[in-house]
């Protein structure tokens, strides 16, 4: 993800996930932190809306590989779109 992205989403007050949807890990968001060991690798099989991968990335030191996928094809395409081209995303203000 840009850091650019991330420094718009900081702007904006929103640095938790990017989409809202039911089932979506923001409510218990502080928890599943507490329980993620130190790591140099994060792979995250169900993204959804981003709040988990967006605050470990926030907290992450420089050299961590990120990997994050979505069985979900619209959410694909979405982070797929943000990694790609977040200046047209930013742009279109989510």
């Amino acid at each position: 993800m840009s850091d650019r992205f991330l420094e718009y989403k900081k702007v904006q007050g929103e640095t938790k996930g990017v989409l809202r949807y039911p089932g979506g890990k923001t409510r218990a968001l502080k928890e599943i932190i507490s329980r993620i060991p130190p790591f140099q690798e994060f792979r995250e099989p169900f993204v959804g809306g981003g709040s988990v991968f967006i605050s470990v990335l926030q907290s992450s030191q420089t050299g961590t590989d990120f990997w994050i996928n979505d069985l979900n094809y619209d959410r694909y395409c979405f982070w797929s779109q943000l990694q790609s081209n977040p200046d047209k995303l930013i742009e279109s203000e989510l």
